[in-house]
């Protein structure tokens, strides 16, 4: 399944990774279990299936905190997981999802104690996933922005700096951010 995913074939990718699902689905495969199902979800988005992508995102995200319950130790592969949930959420168009998951991940990489090269690509990620939500912002329409009007502190106390400026352009702060020498 990982092969026909690796080769673009994704919908038998799906068909292979779903049987697999089903045949490891024992205690003693998990590992195997939970890598199947991710790579059936990064298959389940690659043809635009976001919501079973998220699905199956969502059951290996869970499996691995109860491991985190049962051991005391959070596998490294569940900030993997938390941070293609953020891009789930993001195409979803989903705010308070994309600002719950990017949370998630912020906690899992501080919990990880991640290397120096680990740290800084889970950093640059964070920064393309808060340009991305500026972008969504920016194309909230009139009615939604009504609606946004307190979340500039949000984000600004979230260090999500992109999507803070983006959202004050849209509420219309366009003097502010000049002034503040911003923009």
């Amino acid at each position: 399944g990982q092969q026909k995913l690796s080769a673009g074939k994704k919908y038998d990718a799906i068909k292979l990774l779903g049987r697999a699902q089903q045949k490891l689905a024992m205690e003693e495969s998990k590992k195997e279990w939970i890598m199947a199902a991710a790579a059936c979800g990064v298959a389940y988005e690659g043809i635009g299936l976001l919501w079973a992508a998220r699905s199956n995102l969502l059951m290996v995200t869970s499996l691995s905190f109860t491991e985190y319950m049962k051991q005391g130790k959070l596998p490294p592969h569940t900030l993997l997981l938390a941070q293609k949930l953020v891009w789930i959420e993001l195409q979803l168009g989903r705010i308070p999802h994309v600002l719950a998951w990017m949370e998630f991940a912020s906690l899992i990489a501080s919990h990880l104690l991640l290397d120096e090269d680990r740290k800084e690509k889970y950093l640059e990620e964070r920064r393309i996933q808060d340009g991305v939500l500026g972008i969504l912002l920016l194309k909230a329409d009139i009615s939604t922005l009504k609606w946004l009007d307190f979340m500039p502190s949000v984000l600004e106390s979230e260090d999500l700096i992109g999507s803070w400026m983006a959202l004050l352009y849209a509420l219309g702060y366009e003097d502010y951010l000049r002034s503040e020498k911003i923009i």
